[in-house]
């Protein structure tokens, strides 16, 4: 667990900036106040502490940095405080619970009927409720108006700029959440339940409400419904996982913090990620959990430690065998990749020709498999039928598109 002060992982510098721009500018008001105190990195009762005193000018700037580095100085004891001191990506909440939720009154019935199904599931995987589902809405376009709206493909573009299921869109004011709407893409063909070619509604729309309560994109936990599949290629088997829940406790419950690797993980901070689960685990090879030895590859891949990276994954994918055949295409995809970095190209195809027996309608690894034979100069017949298939399944895909144009010139 980190600590507020005294942690070699916090940067100094916004701490420094903020107090001299307060100095040099004598800048009391409230916005540059509150950027000084997230800087020092304190509790929310530090921080409040703090602002009182500050903003009714008891004390001077000396004053105030002895105040900081006696607070600095408690927590050096054992007083433990955001689980995120270290990072960046900020988690909020809402500050009160349970959510309303509205479906946009042009909502197809058959979505309405889903996004109830999904808020229960939400509801009943946590101990208290986190969502109040309160039927249609003629208001979702005023603010704070929680709607889940079926939008236009054009329309939906135009708000989000990138061709995708779904956006959800949110407003924070004072570090909590007040506002989130999400727009469903109508230009995917949504059917429940899915198959190849087809996305799941459901599932898109139980990802969403997850961003609603405040989780990013789990990349790490495979079968987490905060992971982002291909939904188009079928048999997409996500649900809200272990992590998800923790996430919850610890956001809306007071819980334990999340292991502080995957919370670095996520930030973006792969070395301290690796660093952080090096000091947990002195053996990764005595670890049993899939989807701990996944993100130990990954990381493995990012610092190009490729032969160690394919020595974990192999760990994996012999432990998976409980496992859905998605949870192991994707792991023999990931595999397959480091070969290719290794310019192994015979392993990468073995591993990714594995990988769409397992998952035949994954068009991603269709799509790679057609890269590597123009890449090899090997059959451009062979190559645009795995890139018909994969278009068949997503004709959408840019990466397909792009390679089915090169090799038609």
């Amino acid at each position: 667990m980190a600590h507020a002060c005294g942690n070699k992982y916090i940067q100094k510098q916004p701490f420094i900036t903020a107090v001299n721009d307060l100095r040099t500018h004598n800048n009391y008001n409230f916005a540059n106040i509150w950027e000084f105190l997230k800087a020092l990195q304190l509790t929310i009762l530090e921080q409040n502490l703090m602002l009182i005193l500050i903003m009714k000018k008891k004390y001077n700037y000396l004053k105030l940095a002895f105040l900081a580095l006696f607070l600095c100085s408690l927590n050096s004891f054992g007083t433990e405080t955001s689980c995120l001191a270290s990072y960046k990506t900020p988690y909020l909440k809402w500050k009160n619970l349970p959510i309303p939720i509205y479906a946009s009154a042009s909502l197809p019935p058959r979505f309405k009927v889903l996004l109830n199904e999904e808020i229960q599931k939400w509801n009943s995987s946590f101990k208290m409720k986190l969502f109040d589902y309160r039927g249609s809405s003629t208001f979702c376009h005023k603010k704070e108006i929680n709607c889940v709206v079926l939008e236009k493909h054009s329309k939906y573009l135009a708000l989000s700029g990138v061709e995708d299921y779904a956006l959800t869109k949110q407003d924070f004011k004072h570090d909590y959440w007040v506002g989130a709407d999400i727009f469903l893409n109508s230009g995917f063909k949504w059917k429940h339940p899915a198959s190849v070619g087809e996305v799941d509604p459901g599932k898109v729309i139980l990802h969403e409400l997850g961003h609603v309560l405040g989780l990013q994109h789990h990349f790490f936990h495979l079968n987490s419904i905060m992971n982002y599949l291909p939904y188009e290629a079928g048999d997409v088997d996500l649900e809200i996982s272990i992590f998800d829940k923790e996430i919850l406790e610890w956001l809306y419950l007071g819980g334990k913090c999340p292991e502080d690797y995957l919370l670095a993980f996520i930030d973006g901070q792969e070395d301290l990620s690796m660093e952080l689960l090096k000091k947990k685990y002195t053996d990764f090879s005595k670890i049993t959990d899939v989807n701990l030895l996944y993100l130990i590859s990954r990381l493995e891949r990012s610092k190009n430690e490729l032969d160690n990276s394919l020595k974990t994954i192999d760990m994996a994918i012999e432990l998976s065998s409980h496992k859905s055949n998605i949870i192991k295409a994707y792991l023999l995809n990931h595999k397959a990749d480091l070969y290719f970095r290794k310019n192994d190209i015979k392993s990468a195809t073995k591993n990714f020709e594995e990988s769409l027996k397992l998952w035949p309608g994954n068009y991603l690894t269709l799509t790679y498999l057609a890269q590597i034979k123009i890449l090899m100069g090997e059959s451009n017949k062979e190559a645009l039928a795995l890139l018909k298939q994969a278009l068949k399944i997503k004709p959408t895909f840019k990466l397909a598109k792009e390679l089915s144009l090169q090799i038609k010139k």
